[in-house]
């Protein structure tokens, strides 16, 4: 009687002991499972952290460009400043080809008058 008992208490052990070992083994591939997932994190925190430091310098560049250009003309005033200049040189011409008129003119009258 006595074995017996102790044989179903070393069973009774020998279940609560591969019990224990299932819970270890779950325990430890969950471990493993965060750990993976810890490292993932960190990758991904750095990946952040660098893109962060990189659209900061890329935003000072920026304000420094815009700091730079505050005092260039917009681009507006530039195409109309050439639309006027095109205008001004159609016209020049103009005015050119009426004094070579004007003169020729002038000279054909002299030559009447000699003549």
């Amino acid at each position: 009687m006595t074995t017996g008992k102790t044989v179903q208490a070393l069973n009774a052990k020998k279940k609560e002991l591969s019990e224990l070992i299932a819970k270890t083994n779950s325990h430890k591939q969950e471990i493993k499972a965060r750990k993976d997932q810890l490292q993932r994190i960190k990758e991904e925190n750095q990946k952040v952290t660098d893109q962060t430091a990189s659209r900061r310098k890329m935003i000072a560049k920026m304000k420094q460009q815009k700091e730079e250009t505050a005092d260039m003309p917009r681009v507006l005033d530039y195409v109309e400043q050439k639309r006027k200049m095109y205008e001004l040189q159609v016209s020049l011409k103009n005015w050119e080809r009426k004094v070579e008129i004007a003169a020729i003119a002038k000279q054909q009258t002299r030559v009447r008058v000699t003549s």
